[in-house]
């Protein structure tokens, strides 16, 4: 028998130490598995604290999104509010424009109104002297 292992040996002579580290790396690693306790529960929370930034980031980044989209509707409504401004502006002065035409054309109209008045007063006096001149000149005639 002994033989035979010396022959074994001889002929695999570098297999056996190869196959003796093996064994002692393997149970290396099974002694060093069973008695590392290594606690992995911050390493769980930071994947769960960086899980929770990425959620609060796209919400963040919807939320920003949405204000952006907010901002320039409002910036549209303003531009439409200063052009109604604008165009209100306009209408009042014209209707200021207006409203001084009117002024004037209705201090013409009482112009021109006490003028007919003066014009019916001077008619009247000239129909009633003639009224008056009239029977005169009736009689006149008649005789």
């Amino acid at each position: 028998m002994n033989d035979k292992i010396k022959n074994f040996i001889h002929v695999h002579y570098i297999s056996i130490p190869v196959c003796i580290v093996l064994c002692i790396i393997a149970c290396i690693w099974l002694y060093a598995d069973r008695a590392s306790n290594i606690d992995t529960t911050g390493i769980q929370r930071a994947t769960t604290e960086v899980d929770n930034a990425r959620q609060y980031n796209r919400r963040a980044v919807e939320d920003n999104r949405r204000a952006r989209t907010a901002i320039e509707r409002s910036q549209d409504v303003n531009d439409r509010i200063e052009r109604t401004i604008t165009r209100i502006d306009e209408s009042n002065q014209r209707t200021e424009g207006a409203i001084n035409r009117s002024q004037e054309l209705i201090g013409a109209a009482r112009a021109n109104a006490d003028n007919a008045k003066r014009i019916v007063g001077e008619s009247q006096r000239i129909l009633r002297d003639a009224d008056s001149r009239t029977p005169e000149s009736k009689d006149a005639t008649t005789e």
